[in-house]
């Protein structure tokens, strides 16, 4: 952009040789030639005159020559251009981090040089906000006194903000010509400083870019170019970047509430047992922990379930750590694990952690049907009727007749297997080592129909004799997780069962609630591996029923951990296995020998397995029983810009589905608080009419809540978080050293934020001038070369006749 214009003039010769030519042959054989013309003169005939004659005869042939060579007077307007300094402003998430600095005059000289006053919510972009609007640092206007100043901001792409004229030195820009900062916010969820130093270079081809002042934490996690790649191709251009490192680059203090694992059903004043994760950088010592139970829609309790104190260990690695609490009233909640912010911490977003639990003031309705009196049956059916949480029936049907059948107290012993309607009264069905031929085929539809419609569970416990070798082609294998053999299963009968062996957990099992014994997931995997071989593990099964494979949509919690008993085509055979079915859900123990687990140790965790089973199993039962309306998110916590999908199940006065194909879900911010809701269009689910789907972008951070409604009455909600990306913030201090080696390699400065005057002090203005042609005037045309030429003959005549030569 030109800044300033002067006129030049020049004379160009179209057609002249090299100037060596001219004054090294041309001129030369001019004079001599002319020279010896005047040789043959009188000799009395003075030098001086000879001289003065020659001269002019000689100027009179140049200027003959010059016509030849035709001289042209060029006059030329020469432009003085300004360079541009490119600020870029890091917009990235881990911008809104609010750092922490343990120098008080650290701090002081951040707060001078921004204009900012630090506070407990003062975050890096706080900062930027403050050095580009700081009137008394006058950061912009001090850069474009040095040249033309583009501002732009970067993330996971580049986004111009501003775009400014140089200044002259001194001068004060107008308030209308000033950085608007209103829409710099933190909006990007990853950081990619090195393409950003690319493409806003790129976009001024062909400016002059006298620099780049980098604002920035240094954090750089994707993109195609690594940020050094970019510093060195800006050296090669001569491009220099003055990094400002804007954070804290000291170890964080930190401590993250974690990895919540609790029953997603519970039962009213159960002893309910969570297990967590806490990871505490820079803090060690007893803090406390606080259980929440939020009612959801519903307002923050005034006081929480319960605490407990703990230890932290400190340093980077987590902890893992189980407290129990009581629920005293039915519903459903979101339960929080907190820990109070502690004094000089970094982050406070992830002092807790939130899973949806649901409280039912129902215990939990078992029937448990068994064949054989085995091991198996006699520990299970005392823990289910100790149970004070269950209400359980168990029907032995291998026993005699008179012989009295378990049953929870106060509960009358069931003789037989119920019909249709006694059955859907229950939540779960346990369905031991049982011959098929012991129920009839409606008592196995209504099994399948109590699991497909009704959203029952129904556990199945291996058995030597019947289950579920004897089941292969019957209506009750549609609800197992596993495929049988082809084959007659017997075939197996010959192993040899001296040897014991311990189960695999798999991927699935290592997550799953239902293996969850311990809470430290590494001695949870040792204790069911048994690894060490040591007292410590459980004690390994002889037995298990060898099936094919898992069904389509059936996952494996355990599988064998014998290659002889690997299937040849599919692999390690499962022996704890579950699916989804319809509405339901069905659990299969291909042994029956978890019993085995009390060894050494009683009941603890062969009581803990099996009450996870059956909670887990009977949640579908539990949750829908009985209930028109539902909405659900298909997770608890999005990270930002990540869709949602909402799912709604929607039943008419008769239970039966809508005869629509869309309805309304409301959604809103309820933390922090946002005015206003947005109304989602859902659309029936195909093959499942009484089903909605709809989905959104999680747009804004915070707690959000899900609703619908029934004739303008809310008869259904949810909650869901939509949190910053951990890729951001998996590393929140500010990184000097790669700002340091950015600047080192293109050939420019790092500085601190403090440090910022002397920046603005040593950045180098650099100009260029471009000369743009004005005016031709070709001069061999022009009459007064004509009238030197003639001149110079008439004097030359004159004097000869002066000095009487003619």
């Amino acid at each position: 952009m030109p800044t300033g214009t002067r006129l030049e003039s020049r004379i160009d010769w179209l057609h002249a040789p090299e100037p060596w030519v001219i004054f090294l042959i041309i001129i030369p054989a001019i004079a001599l030639t002319v020279w010896l013309l005047y040789r043959g003169e009188t000799p009395r005939f003075a030098m001086w005159k000879r001289v003065l004659l020659v001269g002019l005869r000689v100027l009179a042939v140049l200027t003959i020559v010059a016509f030849l060579f035709e001289p042209m007077l060029v006059k030329e307007r020469v432009q003085v251009e300004n360079s541009y300094l490119l600020v870029l402003v890091d917009d990235s998430y881990s911008m809104s981090i609010p750092d922490r600095y343990s120098d008080p005059a650290t701090l002081s000289a951040i707060e001078n040089v921004t204009g900012v006053q630090f506070g407990d919510k003062t975050t890096r972009m706080d900062q930027v906000k403050g050095i580009l609007s700081n009137q008394e640092l006058r950061f912009i206007e001090r850069l474009r006194e040095k040249g033309n100043v583009r501002v732009v901001s970067f993330s996971s792409d580049t986004r111009e903000i501003g775009d400014f004229p140089r200044l002259a030195k001194g001068s004060i820009a107008s308030p209308s010509d000033r950085l608007d900062l209103s829409n710099l916010e933190v909006r990007g969820k990853v950081t990619r400083i090195g393409d950003a130093l690319f493409e806003t270079v790129n976009e001024l081809r062909g400016e002059i870019i006298s620099g780049v002042v980098l604002l920035s934490d240094g954090r750089d996690n994707g993109g195609l170019l690594r940020p050094e790649e970019s510093a060195d191709r800006l050296s090669v251009r001569q491009i220099p970047i003055y990094a400002v490192g804007v954070g804290n680059a000291e170890e964080p203090k930190d401590i993250r509430v974690s990895d919540i694992d609790v029953a997603e059903v519970v039962l009213e004043n159960d002893k309910v047992p969570v297990d967590f994760t806490v990871t505490a950088k820079g803090f060690d010592g007893r803090v406390k922990v606080n259980v929440w139970l939020t009612p959801e829609g519903g307002r923050e309790p005034p006081r929480p379930e319960t605490h407990r104190y703990i230890e932290l260990e400190g340093g980077e690695e987590p902890q893992f750590e189980r407290l129990e609490f009581e629920p005293r009233y039915p519903g459903k909640y979101t339960l929080k694990i907190e820990i109070p912010p502690q004094p000089g911490e970094l982050f406070e977003e992830n002092n807790f952690a939130e899973a949806p639990i649901t409280v039912l003031a129902d215990k939990i309705k078992i029937l448990y049907v068994e064949g054989p009196p085995r091991y198996e049956y006699r520990y299970l059916a005392h823990a289910l009727v100790r149970d004070p949480t269950m209400e359980a029936y168990v029907l032995l049907t291998s026993a005699d007749p008179g012989y009295t059948q378990y049953a929870s107290p106060g509960k009358s012993p069931v003789e037989r297997f119920p019909d249709r309607e006694e059955l859907f009264t229950y939540h779960i069905v346990i369905i031991g080592d049982v011959p098929e031929s012991y129920f009839t085929v409606k008592q196995k539809e209504a099994l399948v129909e109590f699991v497909d419609d009704q959203g029952g569970g129904v556990v199945f416990i291996a058995g030597e004799w019947n289950m579920p070798a004897r089941y292969r082609s019957d209506p009750l294998a549609t609800l197992f997780p596993v495929e049988l053999e082809d084959a007659d299963p017997s075939i197996y009968a010959g192993d040899d069962l001296r040897d014991d062996f311990n189960i695999t957990v798999t991927p699935e099992g290592q997550a799953h609630p239902i293996l969850q014994l311990v809470s430290n997931p590494e001695t949870n995997l040792e204790l069911l591996e048994n690894s060490r071989r040591s007292d410590f593990g459980l004690s390994g099964f002889y037995w298990f029923a060898k099936t094919k494979k898992l069904t389509r949509g059936g996952v494996a919690l355990a599988v064998t951990s014998r290659d002889k008993d690997r299937h040849v085509k599919y692999g390690p055979r499962p022996i704890f296995a579950f699916q989804y079915h319809g509405r339901g859900r069905t659990f299969m123990s291909l042994t029956d020998e978890t019993w085995r687990w009390r060894k050494s140790v009683g009941n603890q965790y062969f009581y803990r397995f099996w009450g996870q089973v059956i909670r887990f199993t009977s949640a579908g039962r539990l949750l829908g029983q009985k209930k028109r309306f539902n909405v659900s998110t298909d997770q608890r916590e999005y990270t930002l810009g990540t869709p949602v999908r909402v799912l709604a199940r929607i039943l008419d006065q008769s239970y039966k589905p809508l005869n629509v194909d869309e309805y309304t879900v409301h959604v809103e911010r309820i933390d922090p608080p946002a005015e206003g809701k947005r109304e989602l269009t859902a659309v029936q689910t195909p093959g499942r009419p009484e089903f909605f789907e709809a989905s959104i972008d999680a747009g804004e951070l915070g707690l959000h809540r899900v609703w619908i409604e029934d004739r303008e009455a809310e008869v259904a909600s949810t909650t869901f978080r939509v949190v910053v990306p951990q890729v951001e913030l998996a590393e929140p201090r500010m990184d000097r050293s790669r700002l340091q080696k950015i600047a080192r390699l293109s050939g420019g400065s790092y500085y601190e934020v403090a440090e910022i005057n002397d920046m603005l002090d040593k950045v180098e203005p650099y100009e260029r001038e471009v000369a743009v042609p004005a005016e031709n005037t070709p001069l061999w045309d022009s009459q007064w070369l004509l009238l030197l030429f003639v001149g110079l003959l008439t004097i030359e005549w004159i004097l000869r006749k002066a000095f009487r030569l003619i």
